[in-house]
């Protein structure tokens, strides 16, 4: 059977070609906004990291009553984390 689209596989490679252009051309601008995006989250985790470290220092685990020690590290924790501008 023979196929009579070759107009069709015609455009259809010049498309293919036109976007694997473009994604050569456009990789360098994404591999940097990854890059800043990447150093964004590690700030984060470091800052979530030292509100956390905050908040255990502030209320230590006694072994009594873990509920309210809980609630009050919750407490520091989020002043912390808002402190630094990320949410809680």
């Amino acid at each position: 059977m023979r196929s009579y689209n070759a107009g069709f596989n015609r455009t259809a490679t010049v498309c293919a070609v036109a976007v694997a252009i473009f994604t050569v051309t456009a990789a360098p601008g994404y591999a940097q906004a990854a890059k800043a995006k990447k150093a964004s989250t590690d700030n984060t985790y470091a800052i979530r990291e030292q509100c956390v470290a905050k908040a255990q220092a502030a209320y230590p685990d006694t072994g009594l009553g873990t509920a309210t020690v809980m609630t009050q590290r919750t407490g520091i924790y989020r002043d912390c984390a808002k402190s630094h501008g990320i949410r809680p």
